[in-house]
């Protein structure tokens, strides 16, 4: 690689700095309690087909945001080592689980009434 190449990859780098937060802000934390709180309408019965679909775009934009992540802004795993697309599948396969799993509980929590609504 030439000085030139080195320099411009260090420069894009360093332009990224701020804006690579915004992916991983979103996958750690405000997809996640955007997922969760759809969970809870759906619980209280209060859930409207937006609601619906709100939790299912907001798993979707988890998903793009860890790939955006890793595969722009070098994206690291909890622990601080790289991540790589093999870590990505896991995380998706992983998250689609969890997200099929609360649904299915958040709907039977709803028709049993527990909260009397």
């Amino acid at each position: 690689m030439t000085d030139q190449n080195k320099t411009l990859q260090k420069q894009s780098e360093e332009q990224s700095g701020c804006l690579s937060v915004l992916p991983r802000l979103y996958w750690l934390a405000a997809g996640n309690v955007v997922v969760f709180f759809c969970a809870v309408y759906i619980v209280l019965r209060k859930a409207t087909f937006a609601v619906y679909l709100i939790y299912i775009l907001g798993t979707i934009c988890l998903i793009v945001a860890r790939f955006i992540d890793i595969k722009y802004f070098k994206g690291e795993k909890l622990n601080g080592e790289r991540a790589s697309l093999s870590h990505w599948r896991r995380y998706t396969l992983g998250l689609l689980v969890f997200v099929g799993l609360l649904f299915v509980v958040a709907r039977a929590l709803a028709k049993l009434n527990l909260l009397g609504n």
